[in-house]
């Protein structure tokens, strides 16, 4: 491992920095394939595998499953039905929601990103023993269930903070599946 990276890994922040590193490296490699490939940003694909998954997931619930500003996602929505990946239909509850629904022409968009991505994650996690990969999950899976994922009181409120502060309780309600910080329930 380089110096400066392992000074950096082992110091104070280590942790923070560790999987700050190993999360941003993985986005790059992502969206530079998917950019190159399908002309997608990696907001975007991971969108529309949640659609795939979640058939009438609403846009807000997304952000749930990949912590994101809305306007993010919005946009990357925006790209995805622009290209006739996905498509929007009413709510029965609201006709103002819009459930999304993956198109026949982003399931064939989706499966060799899948087919991609699995090849990825055999190569990020080639290293690990089958024992240690599902440690890890599992380490993981703890810090993605703990509020102070997208909360921070050390760093004055959540990632999604705007100017006005408008969207900040709500995303964070969302994400966490439940109640926020300010103990607010989710919607």
């Amino acid at each position: 491992m380089d110096h400066r990276r392992k000074t950096l890994f082992s110091g104070e922040l280590g942790p923070l920095m560790l999987l700050s590193h190993v999360v941003l490296g993985n986005n790059l490699v992502t969206d530079r394939f998917t950019r190159r490939q399908f002309d997608l940003p990696v907001q975007a694909w991971s969108a529309l595998y949640a659609i795939s998954q979640f058939p009438g997931i609403r846009a807000k619930e997304i952000a749930f499953l990949f912590p994101r500003p809305q306007n993010t996602i919005s946009r990357a929505l925006a790209t995805l039905e622009e290209r006739g990946l996905i498509t929007r239909e009413a709510s029965g509850e609201d006709a103002r929601e819009k459930l999304l629904f993956i198109s026949p022409e982003g399931e064939a968009t989706l499966k060799p990103l899948i087919s991609a991505s699995l090849e990825r994650q055999k190569e990020l996690f080639g290293g690990l023993t089958g024992e240690q990969t599902r440690t890890l999950m599992s380490l993981l899976e703890l810090v993605v269930e703990s509020p102070g994922l997208i909360d921070s009181t050390a760093m004055d409120g959540s990632v999604f903070d705007q100017a006005d502060g408008t969207e900040a309780e709500s995303q964070s309600r969302w994400i966490t599946g439940g109640s926020s910080s300010a103990g607010a329930k989710a919607e």
